[in-house]
């Protein structure tokens, strides 16, 4: 609010109308519109959005709580400050209007000096309340840049990546898919899994800097790994993801690299990570064939107890067992709020920053529900974006 405020009076008797509207525009300085009655204010109010409605209690047909209860239930109106002019003083009443979203009362006769006093009370409230939201858009629209600007970063280094080694993107995807996946069966915190699918698509970054590395899963992937790790430990929004990665050759028996760490000194993700990445390698080293992924798990398995986490391992293979034979490709693709069109299908359930499930796995986008995503996205962004099923989103 910046400037004369604007303020709605509601009084059904014309001479009080006009006494409290000259009041305020001669006394308080405040740009003033009145109304007779509760609808025709109602109204007035969704077209003028006033700093402040003072309304009188007791009007025919639509009273002084009924307009403020309607006034509540508009979005538009939502940070209007709502003033009683009531003849009526009892507590229970006024509780009742505190209850439904009145900001304050004045009691009859008014005074004018205590009506200018609250009103000014109830707008300065409004004017820190206004610059409280204008501060909260603006550090959302500032996060979001800054997750666009993250998202350009990411996009540059598996671009990089991909070059180098034909195939690494979509093996970082595929990869992701199946350790976020396996992190769900561990009941994994929310907030953990960003670090683990980022570890997962830039896993062979490494290769860039080493030229001829080895597979990974080889014993000898430890140079590439660490390479991979010290140039994501360069971004600070990549050194969660190069601790995990760090740790990804260490073996469950302690024979591993680089600290032979062992069981639960490694981090679960880590052992998640290292055994769906060994299974994706076995997995291309055997080739397309109707048993290949059998096969690749059983490789997995010898190696329980010694390489991998036994627990690990059979999540592992409930998780491959889900999926149909030969559909090891990544499924779905994270997409930014204004990529989205209608018809992709959710592969995951959208919420929102503060935890509100606005729509559920595999619905289909609709012009509707988009501009429902892209207004809330206004004050809540969706800053890591949007699963949708691949084959529905283009490009």
């Amino acid at each position: 609010m910046t400037g004369p405020a604007t303020i709605l009076v509601v009084e059904d008797a014309p001479e009080i109308a006009t006494a409290f509207r000259d009041l305020l525009v001669r006394r308080g300085g405040h740009r003033v519109e009145t109304a007779a009655d509760g609808t025709t204010a109602l109204a007035l109010a969704r077209t003028l959005l006033p700093d402040l409605i003072l309304s009188d209690y007791a009007m025919p047909g639509m009273d002084g709580f009924e307009l403020c209860r309607r006034a509540r239930e508009d979005p538009a109106l939502a940070g209007t400050m709502f003033l009683i002019v009531s003849g009526v003083s009892e507590v229970p009443r006024k509780v009742e209007g505190l209850a439904i979203g009145v900001d304050d009362y004045v009691t009859k006769p008014v005074d004018p000096d205590e009506l200018l006093a609250r009103v000014q009370a109830l707008l300065r409230t409004k004017r820190l309340a206004d610059e409280l939201r204008a501060e909260k858009a603006e550090e959302a629209r500032l996060r979001a840049a800054l997750e666009q600007a993250f998202d350009q970063l990411l996009a540059l280094l598996l671009r990089l990546v991909d070059l180098h080694s034909p195939g690494a993107a979509d093996r970082g995807r595929r990869l992701a898919r199946v350790a976020l996946d396996l992190a769900d069966r561990f009941e994994v915190p929310a907030e953990l899994l960003r670090d683990l699918e980022l570890a997962a698509l830039l896993q062979e970054v490494g290769r860039v800097v080493l030229p001829g590395a080895p597979a990974a899963g080889d014993r000898d992937a430890w140079p590439e790994v660490a390479a991979t790790q010290a140039l994501l430990r360069g971004v600070d929004r990549l050194t969660g993801a190069a601790e995990l990665l760090g740790a990804i050759c260490e073996n469950w028996d302690g024979t591993g690299l680089p600290d032979r760490r062992q069981r639960g000194d490694i981090p679960l993700r880590s052992r998640i990570l290292r055994a769906a990445r060994d299974f994706f390698v076995e997995l291309d080293r055997l080739g397309p064939g109707p048993e290949a992924a059998a096969r690749a798990l059983a490789a997995i398995a010898t190696h329980r107890g010694t390489r991998y986490d036994p627990l690990v391992v059979a999540h592992l293979e409930a998780v491959v067992t889900a999926i149909p034979e030969g559909n090891w490709r990544a499924t779905r693709r994270r997409l930014p709020v204004e990529a989205l069109e209608a018809g992709m299908v959710l592969a995951d359930d959208l919420t929102t920053s503060a935890g509100v499930k606005l729509l559920s796995r595999g619905a289909a986008l609709t012009p509707s529900s988009l501009e429902i995503i892209r207004r809330r996205h206004q004050t809540e962004p969706f800053v890591h974006g949007v699963w949708v099923r691949s084959d529905t989103a283009a490009g």
